[in-house]
């Protein structure tokens, strides 16, 4: 505990007092200081559950004290849930002293707006995650045979959970206990994301109560048993109680994941995805770089804003100028966003190519040096499921045409 109390205070300290590598210091706002103490948390509290969890479940072992303590009239729930309770008190107990931290640090610089709500959000936010770790450690813990062994299996477990996209395991329902770190703004609070974070907390929330159902059921009392043994014990002696909290568990994580999933379905690309787009992308346009690009000389967009439904429609009229030595035949553009309508002033449209948003014109006859010609297009964007974009939301529009709409006057690289 002293050594998290010292990063905490020495990671808030080096920005908030001192300043970041520029020596400019940070304003406490609370958004900032969270920031700042969930960067070292989900590591920090992983290497202790790691260990603790083995310590705390075999505990009464190592010290050759559990045939006494298991031949007590005391229920096995009350082991179980005590045990449960204190591997869960852990990552608590590290979020509510770095909070007590940055609130001594925004007294101490007489900032009073703390924004209690936002500090509690941090235990959902990162809380939960730990959670379901401590969860996941328990039930790998009650599995095995000894503490070494329940201690080295969880700690694979992290390691491979922590670097799941070389597993190839990307996507949020198959990366083991993944939930997105929402971003919070003082201008518009947690957009986007939030969605998502809040129907996977679902789907990992029900996964780590199915397995407490689990873990209570094989729970090591008397000698341990061999793990065909436990697998026969997770078969019988069902409650109906039992019976029906597991199926409604069951049916919440089977819907929760379908949710994210269905949301998902239209636009997750894996990291190899949008590798292998790149290169088609490269090895179908690149031919096209050699053609030089038409100049904006005049530029109106007209823009309609739908905030309520994160919309926006686009209708511009361009003037584009040949500033170059030379009369172009043939002019190639690549979208940002699929365009509803398209078209160039005396050009035939001659290839389109859907997938990677391409637009080949070729002119009735070549456009001269210093020559213009009038470019037009219409689009529409609507942010849908869990797509992240922050250019319109609820209370505030930023649209850069370089980064959210424009179409692109030739091949790019990026």
């Amino acid at each position: 505990m002293l050594m998290w109390l010292v990063i905490v205070f020495s990671s808030v300290y080096s920005t908030v007092i001192r300043g970041e590598e520029y020596g400019v210091s940070v304003y406490p706002y609370t958004n900032q200081l969270i920031e700042l103490i969930v960067n070292p948390l989900k590591l920090f509290s992983l290497i202790l559950i790691v260990f603790y969890s083995s310590e705390i479940v075999w505990r009464e072992r190592s010290a050759n004290f559990n045939t006494i303590l298991d031949a007590t009239p005391a229920k096995n729930w009350v082991f179980f849930t005590s045990k449960l309770t204190a591997l869960i008190i852990l990552p608590i107990l590290l979020i509510t002293s770095a909070i007590i931290i940055c609130i001594l640090f925004q007294l101490s610089l007489n900032f009073k707006n703390f924004q209690l709500n936002l500090y509690a959000s941090v235990y959902y936010h990162y809380g939960l995650q730990l959670v379901i770790f401590c969860v996941i450690a328990l039930f790998v813990n009650t599995l095995v045979k000894s503490k070494y062994l329940g201690m080295g299996i969880f700690g694979l477990i992290v390691l491979l959970t922590l670097n799941s996209g070389i597993l190839g395991l990307e996507h949020p329902l198959t990366s083991l206990d993944y939930l997105p770190s929402p971003q919070y703004s003082n201008m518009d609070g947690f957009n986007g994301v939030s969605n998502l974070f809040d129907h996977l907390a679902l789907y990992w929330f029900a996964f780590g109560l199915l397995l407490t159902i689990l873990s209570f059921k094989i729970w090591n009392r008397g000698l341990v048993p061999s793990f065909s043994v436990k697998l026969k014990q997770l078969a019988l002696y069902w409650t109906k109680g039992q019976k029906f909290a597991t199926a409604i568990l069951f049916v919440l994580f089977l819907s929760a994941g379908i949710l994210v999933y269905y949301n998902m379905v239209s636009d997750y690309e894996t990291m190899n995805d949008k590798l292998e787009f790149r290169e088609n992308y490269e090895l179908k346009f690149k031919k096209y770089n050699s053609i030089d690009r038409l100049i904006p000389t005049s530029k109106k967009t007209m823009v309609d804003i739908y905030p309520n439904k994160r919309m926006y429609a686009i209708e511009a009229d361009y003037m584009l100028k040949n500033k170059s030595e030379q009369p172009l035949s043939e002019l190639f553009i690549t979208e940002r966003i699929p365009l509803e309508n398209i078209s160039i002033e005396n050009a035939q449209l001659v290839a389109h190519d859907s997938i990677y948003g391409t637009y080949l014109f070729k002119y009735n006859k070549p456009l001269q040096p210093n020559d213009s010609v009038r470019f037009t297009y219409k689009l529409k964007k609507e942010v849908k499921g869990y797509e992240e974009d922050n250019s319109i939301v609820n209370n505030g529009t930023y649209l850069n045409r370089f980064v959210n709409f424009e179409p692109i006057l030739g091949y790019t690289s990026t």
